[in-house]
């Protein structure tokens, strides 16, 4: 018996077993330097979309308190007082009575009427510190102790009725002048005397 022998050839065999180690661990290599710079540029821009949101949110915040420290400044010393308030009947004694007492408390400093001429021959306008208020009455007393200069704690003047009263405070319209557009609303003129 004859015995047939087919001839296999090396090379043949050889192309069908696939990859060596060697070129396995060059390959994994360089895949993984690629992922590793990929990853790190994803890192890298996510710390940079974190910082740019934080810096959005501390501007955000800085605009509104600016916002807000405007608006605060921009009333700053303003006090709230009815408009209108006038004196019920002449005024000549440390007690008298208003048309409303409504805001006004002991302690705050009143200025009654305006102006006058150079003599006050028809009433100045003074301030007063109130000592009292009867809000039931709408009388007002005024502040006559030693403490306060005589300036504040005694009228110097017949005031007539219907004399206006007004709050005037550090500022009469707040920090912002009436000449600035959209200040303040000037209500009413203020005419200092010298003391």
């Amino acid at each position: 018996m004859s015995c047939a022998c087919i001839p296999t050839r090396w090379s043949d065999s050889h192309a069908q077993s696939g990859f060596t180690v060697l070129e396995l661990l060059v390959s994994m290599a360089i895949l993984l330097i690629l992922s590793a710079t990929a990853l790190g540029s994803l890192l890298s821009l996510t710390k940079t979309s974190g910082t740019i949101s934080n810096r959005t949110e501390m501007h955000a915040a800085v605009r509104n308190a600016t916002e807000l420290l405007q608006q605060e400044v921009g009333q700053a010393g303003r006090v709230t007082f009815p408009f209108g308030i006038t004196l019920a009947s002449t005024v000549d004694s440390t007690t008298f009575t208003a048309s409303s007492t409504m805001g006004l408390y002991a302690g705050e400093y009143l200025t009654i009427d305006t102006g006058g001429d150079t003599n006050c021959s028809t009433g100045c306008e003074e301030t007063v510190m109130i000592g009292a208020v009867n809000t039931a009455t709408n009388q007002i007393s005024v502040q006559t102790s030693a403490a306060i200069t005589k300036a504040h704690r005694d009228l110097w003047y017949t005031h007539a009725a219907g004399a206006p009263l007004s709050v005037v405070g550090g500022f009469a319209h707040g920090v912002v002048p009436t000449t600035v557009t959209n200040g303040p609303v000037k209500q009413f003129c203020r005419n200092e005397k010298s003391l």
